[in-house]
């Protein structure tokens, strides 16, 4: 039991003990665990829409790889790791996807480790280096490799819904705005 000569020593000692409890469970935290805290606040504080949230749940399952890792933990060099599985043709294969990176991966990744260091540990340095951003989000060089619809494929696109009125203004405001469905 401890005492205290004034009410401000016991309130230091009050914020000191705070600081080494949050700085303990901290060092413990597991990567499973920061996910669902990282989820939560983005569902209830942030309140992001669903199709956000579905978004990042479906992006969640590249990171198997950190389940059951303690947060500090997880390196540079760890995240190299990942890299070289998401690059693995083995592991792209179970994902078939038109996608040629990861880069929505490795940004949702960034975002939880700076949600780390904001509202968990203050002293947590993001794992996410330049050469991994370099590595799964290469440059595109050619024109060829960005994809939009011509103007035949739009028509034939829009077409196709002529008889659904709702869907056939809904994809012309998005195919002349960019709009995402959400937005939309």
């Amino acid at each position: 039991v401890s005492t205290f000569d004034t009410l401000e020593e016991a309130k230091q000692y009050l914020r000191h003990f705070d600081e080494v409890r949050e700085q303990r469970s901290a060092a413990a935290l597991t990567f499973d665990e920061l996910l669902d805290r990282f989820i939560h606040h983005k569902r209830h504080e942030q309140r992001v829409g669903p199709g956000t949230l579905h978004g990042y749940l479906s992006r969640a399952r590249h990171f198997r790889f950190f389940l059951g890792q303690c947060v500090r933990e997880i390196t540079p060099s760890v995240v190299d790791q990942w890299a070289n599985l998401m690059l693995d043709p083995e592991y792209k294969a179970l994902y078939p996807s038109t996608r040629v990176d990861y880069g929505h991966e490795l940004t949702l990744l960034t975002g939880i480790f700076r949600f780390h260091r904001e509202f968990i540990d203050e002293t947590f340095t993001v794992p996410i280096m330049a050469r991994h951003r370099k590595r799964r989000c290469p440059k595109r060089r050619d024109a060829e490799e960005i994809r939009f619809l011509t103007q035949a494929g739009e028509d034939a696109f829009l077409a196709e819904l002529q008889g659904l009125p709702l869907l056939h203004d809904l994809a012309l405001f998005q195919l002349h705005t960019g709009a995402r469905v959400g937005e939309a």
